[in-house]
């Protein structure tokens, strides 16, 4: 139970987060939404912390699926654009288990609304 509690407050967070900075993506414009599109960023673990449902985000150095059940996010290089990451559990999988996070380029279709942004991973 704890860790379901622990997944939807940082779920809270990645939509927290993408609602700040919707306003400065451009990524949801209704003539782009099936464009596949490539980008460049970061791959972040939201990891719970504390029994009281504290996170923290962090660029894992490794492997990160040892840690206990956590969401992703993907935040864009010079921007401020973070999109909660959907992929395939292979998919997925593999990113985890990519040492290298940081500068990694992802290819998908972008949804979305004011409420936050997902990047689907191809």
């Amino acid at each position: 139970m704890l860790q379901i509690r622990n997944i939807a407050v940082a779920l809270m967070i990645v939509f927290a987060v993408g609602t700040t900075f919707a306003s400065l993506s451009h990524a949801g414009d209704k003539d782009h939404k099936d464009e596949i599109k490539s980008m460049t960023g970061d791959f972040i673990c939201v990891l719970p912390m504390t029994p009281d449902g504290e996170v923290k985000a962090v660029i894992a150095s490794g492997d990160c699926s040892g840690y206990a059940p956590h969401v992703h996010v993907f935040r864009e290089a010079g921007t401020a654009n973070v999109f909660s990451i959907e992929a395939t559990p292979e998919k997925l999988k593999e990113l985890e288990q990519s040492s290298n996070k940081t500068g990694i380029t992802l290819a998908g279709k972008i949804a979305g609304s004011t409420r936050g942004w997902i990047l689907s991973v191809q």
